[in-house]
């Protein structure tokens, strides 16, 4: 019975087809390159509409609070900083309008570096009629030895190399960073992933509502959690590792291998209780690398 089923959705289907061709006088080859035509039109741009330029020494501050926006921040040379705000829209006029609805304000005082952005605050009519909404991304560059503060209320934050004191929270995005060393380092999410190449400080704080936590290294006292994710940590040296996971694995691994015969195995661990422990140190006789 299913096959005559089948048999006849196929059957009417080309009925169908056929009959759009007899009133419409047009191929169905041509029919589908319209379709095609109409999804490049779909394609979203990007442009710059924001940029400024500033002279700031090493060992100044960032300060990052934008309601809606994804945020970047890379390092440069010597003393200069740069702010540079883009959009991506299908409509590059409605994307434009967005950003100055925002109201940016990117100013200095001091050696302390200050970007701030309200909410756009869309009706729902202007995202149908426009096809949905646009982009903004915010991209920083900054010496390399900078107290870092970024605070956003939708999107993604990614952090290049930075040396100083890293305070980063936003309400629903991932949050990725390169190699960070300072004083202090917080990052927090209440939706997505945590994902570092290398962390160092003496006092480490990442959290995340709903999503896994990666650290490919590590040193310093960490605390871990996570709602509902995993949690995998790769250790520099021995130390105390608070991890906690909702609903998840927490795994950490020391990362010195201290000859090619003795290599610390893994520890792995899934409850939903907090998991507290301090990793293995090297044996006697036996130095890290």
């Amino acid at each position: 019975m299913k096959d005559h089923r089948v048999a006849l959705l196929a059957l009417g289907g080309t009925i169908w087809g056929f009959g759009l061709w007899l009133a419409t006088g047009a191929e169905p080859e041509r029919l589908s390159s319209a379709c095609c035509d109409h999804g490049h039109e779909d394609q979203h741009q990007e442009e710059l509409v924001l940029e400024r330029s500033f002279d700031l020494g090493p060992g100044g501050q960032l300060e990052i609070d934008v309601a809606d926006a994804d945020v970047q921040v890379t390092t440069g040379a010597g003393g200069a900083a740069t702010v540079k705000v883009y959009v991506s829209a299908r409509d590059i006029d409605w994307g434009r309008e967005l950003v100055d609805r925002m109201d940016f304000q990117i100013l200095t005082e001091g050696n302390t570096l200050i970007v701030e952005a309200n909410h756009p605050h869309v009706e729902d009519h202007e995202w149908r009629e426009h096809r949905g909404g646009a982009g903004i991304e915010v991209r920083v560059s900054i010496p390399a030895r900078f107290d870092t503060e970024i605070r956003t209320g939708d999107g993604d934050i990614s952090l290049g190399d930075l040396e100083g004191r890293v305070s980063v929270h936003t309400a629903d995005g991932d949050l990725t960073t390169g190699t960070l060393v300072g004083p202090e380092i917080k990052l927090r999410t209440s939706d997505g992933d945590v994902t570092a190449a290398s962390l160092e400080a003496p006092q480490i704080r990442l959290h995340t509502g709903d999503g896994d936590v990666e650290v490919r290294r590590l040193a310093g006292a960490l605390e871990a959690s996570t709602g509902d994710g995993d949690i995998s940590v790769r250790l520099a040296a021995s130390q105390e590792a608070q991890l906690r996971s909702g609903d998840g694995d927490t795994r950490y691994t020391p990362a010195a291998r201290w000859d090619s015969t003795w290599t610390s195995p893994a520890r792995r661990c899934r409850s939903a209780r907090a998991s507290s422990w301090t990793a293995p140190a090297a044996p006697a006789g036996h130095a890290a690398a």
